[in-house]
């Protein structure tokens, strides 16, 4: 049993590193009106046999032991011998459900519903299991008996690499493609790429590739890098707190792995910074100016006057680097916030468009929905399937997305689990002493909360959903200690 709680420990570990990668298997190309459809591709990801061999391991460890087995015996018998209020007792008393269970337990239930009325059932049945992952991903690194700066860790080895790979896109503004390592090929000049028109200095047009890294679309790479960079200014106030304190109180970490580890944590910084600069995704700005601003407001409510400083010392750090960028790009960056220019007139109208069409679809079905998955079918159908099949994309907006495919009780139910995974931290932030891992939640409820609204992969896509609830977990982690969790995994 040692050696299979090791297993689960490092594989997720190396379930972190390869999150950002997109090698699959395509097992139904999506179809819509006879073109190729992206959304309604079904496809199966390393990450997901990797996660899911996890899960087996997880939960035979924590059910299939022989104290569980009989633990699990006692309460089935007291639930078939007993009286409802000793059966409540045992069930719910006892293994403490919290609202978040339920809100889970609630959103996989009527996501299910929600595949009987859908279009492409098949579709809305795996979109379902991308959903399940995910809430497996939570429940793993919410529970599983795992280091937290090693998990954090190696996560930031994985978003180095798409750091790297986004930065050597724009440089080159050439990508390649390779099926083993989930690339797909980029061109500036190729019909639907994601980039920038603008006029160079010269007054001759110009068009610019945005950093994909190995991921979708530009701006996913950029709530990756946003996630990434909020992690590595957690640990440099941690690295600060503990460089504060005298050696024999420094823990775990001694003078030369704290060095080490604050030096690796601002080269990270500064890489993660430039290539987010680099996929000018407007959402991931804001959520990382959001970000930090809820650092630096935490830090001063608390009158944290060292991590005030440290966290206006990267601000600051971060923007010297921003401003070396602008002077030579800041044009595209000038071009990327106006709104006068062909792309973004386009970018807005279509936005605009895709909330109108959206509203429609939860107006047609507001209890059920269309269907998990089923968006761009439903918007197909409705449209009466005028436009080329690339046209049909999700709404911009993560929750508006959620409500038109499973119903607005599946919204309420999505923002109350998130509401209830940040309660804790909100509650932290105004009445806790000062705790650096804290500044982690009051980081990331911006941005979390933020960036669905502007963008849709975080319900969409694969890796936003797993994204999204790896956030999660990392955020619902900080709530129990670590001896809590310990005894969580040992003994539930």
């Amino acid at each position: 049993m040692s050696k299979l709680k090791y297993l689960i420990e490092y594989g997720l570990y190396l379930l972190a590193f390869l999150l950002p990668w997109q090698t699959r298997l395509i097992i139904r190309p999506g179809e819509l009106g006879g073109g190729y459809s992206e959304y309604s591709t079904i496809s199966l990801y390393g990450t997901d046999m990797l996660l899911f061999v996890l899960l087996v391991m997880f939960i035979f460890f924590k059910f299939f032991r022989p104290r569980r087995v009989r633990l699990g015996w006692k309460i089935f018998r007291q639930v078939l011998l007993s009286n409802f209020k000793i059966t409540y007792y045992k069930l719910f008393t006892n293994y403490k459900l919290q609202i978040i269970n339920y809100c889970i337990v609630g959103l996989l239930f009527i996501s299910l519903i929600s595949v009987f009325f859908s279009t492409d059932k098949f579709l809305a049945l795996y979109r379902f299991g991308v959903l399940l992952m995910g809430v497996g991903l939570f429940l793993l690194i919410k529970y599983a008996a795992v280091d937290w700066l090693k998990l954090i860790l190696a996560f930031l080895g994985g978003v180095f690499i798409q750091t790297g790979l986004g930065s050597w896109q724009f440089f080159t503004q050439s990508t390649f493609s390779n099926k083993w390592l989930g690339l797909a090929w980029h061109e500036a000049g190729a019909l639907g790429a994601s980039v920038i028109e603008t006029v160079g200095k010269d007054g001759i047009g110009e068009r610019w590739l945005r950093a994909y890294g190995g991921l979708d679309h530009p701006n996913v790479l950029g709530g990756l890098l946003v996630v990434g960079i909020l992690l590595v200014v957690i640990i440099l106030l941690e690295s600060n707190k503990a460089r504060s304190k005298k050696p024999a109180r420094a823990g775990r970490l001694e003078a030369r792995s704290r060095k080490t580890l604050f030096l690796t944590s601002y080269f990270l910084l500064f890489t993660s910074a430039a290539a987010l600069f680099f996929t000018f995704s407007r959402s991931a700005w804001l959520g990382l100016a959001g970000g930090l601003g809820a650092l630096l407001l935490a830090a001063v409510m608390w009158k944290d006057y060292p991590a005030q400083k440290k966290i206006l010392e990267i601000i600051l750090s971060g923007a010297i680097l921003i401003f070396i960028l602008t002077l030579f790009y800041g044009h595209l960056a000038t071009t990327r916030l106006s709104s006068g220019t062909r792309l973004e007139i386009k970018s807005n109208i279509e936005r605009i468009a895709s909330f109108s069409e959206a509203l429609g679809l939860i107006k047609e079905r507001p209890l059920t929905g269309h269907g998990i998955g089923n968006y761009t079918i439903a918007a197909h159908r409705a449209d009466n399937g005028k436009n080329p099949s690339w046209f049909y994309q999700p709404v911009h907006n993560s929750y508006l997305l959620a409500a038109a495919e499973i119903g607005i009780f599946g919204l309420l139910l999505l923002i109350t689990l998130i509401a209830a995974v940040l309660k804790s931290g909100l509650a932290k932030i105004f009445t806790s002493t000062r705790n650096n891992k804290v500044y982690l939640v009051a980081g990331l409820i911006f941005a979390l909360a933020v960036m669905p609204l502007f963008d849709h992969y975080w319900w969409s896509l694969h890796f936003g959903v797993l994204l999204f609830w790896f956030v999660l977990g990392i955020i619902a982690r900080q709530e129990a200690g670590r001896e809590a969790r310990k005894e969580q995994f040992y003994l539930m």
